[in-house]
């Protein structure tokens, strides 16, 4: 009633009985804040450029050099690998090692590539106590655009704000990025290939079905062919389907 008679009466009112402490404060929870611990920046290895035999693997690849601070080496890998995770038993060959990233750029796992024809070609390890998908890229990509989904880290360096998965989780990435490609391999005689494709297309996603045409392998292949970075992004975007166009691509796609 005062309120409604007069205002400045009311406002006068009621800062006394703030004063006093009279006043009712609203019922409102205090918002809980959860704060999750930051990993550790570990590095393990040295620069890619301390290693001859690393230097001269990339430049054979036709890896720029403006690309080499994303890579380590190791001399003794299972030494390295030891400083990340304590669980994993693997072998003492030098490996190219590749680290993997989160959003935080905390590392959460490192990829070997094997340079003198050891088996795996690629071993890839997960920290200690990390349990997500590991998805390389991270750092870099910006999630607000379309995210190219590749299956190695070397092939998504060539190719702007891309990613790859290692593993065979492709859910987890489709539930982190809300517009993606998946660019697999151009192998349509690899069953593992084959069916990683058909899973996306059945979720509805976007595939890269690469023209028959094309008897390259991957990305990295592309370069060392001599195929632009341009000249590749110009494809995957004329030939990127979703749907009943990717399902009859594909079945195209399996049988070149």
């Amino acid at each position: 009633m005062i309120k409604r008679l007069s205002p400045s009466l009311h406002k006068e009112y009621r800062l006394e009985n703030y004063r006093a402490g009279e006043v009712n404060k609203p019922n409102v929870s205090k918002p809980e804040f959860k704060f999750e611990p930051v990993k550790l920046k570990k590095k393990i290895g040295v620069p890619i450029q301390d290693s001859l035999l690393s230097v001269s693997f990339l430049q054979a690849r036709r890896i720029p050099e403006n690309l080499y601070s994303k890579f380590r080496f190791s001399e003794c890998f299972i030494d390295d690998v030891k400083k990340v995770n304590t669980d994993i038993s693997v072998g003492s060959e030098s490996r190219i090692l590749i680290p993997v990233y989160d959003e935080k750029k905390n590392l959460i796992g490192v990829q070997g590539r094997a340079m003198n024809g050891e088996k795996p070609k690629y071993i890839t390890i997960k920290t200690d106590g990390y349990q997500d998908q590991l998805i390389y890229g991270l750092d870099s990509v910006n999630d607000q655009k379309t995210v190219c989904v590749f299956e190695g880290p070397i092939d998504s360096m060539f190719i702007p704000n891309s990613v790859a998965v290692l593993g065979a989780n492709l859910k987890g990435v489709v539930e982190k990025f809300s517009d993606c490609v998946f660019c697999f391999d151009n192998e349509p005689r690899n069953k593992q290939i084959v069916s990683k494709m058909q899973e996306a297309i059945d979720l509805g996603e976007k595939v890269c079905i690469w023209p028959e045409s094309l008897k390259i392998k991957d990305i990295n292949d592309m370069i060392v062919s001599g195929m632009t970075v341009e000249m590749i992004q110009n494809i995957i975007e004329l030939n990127t389907f979703s749907g009943n166009a990717a399902r009859l691509k594909f079945v195209k796609w399996r049988k070149a």
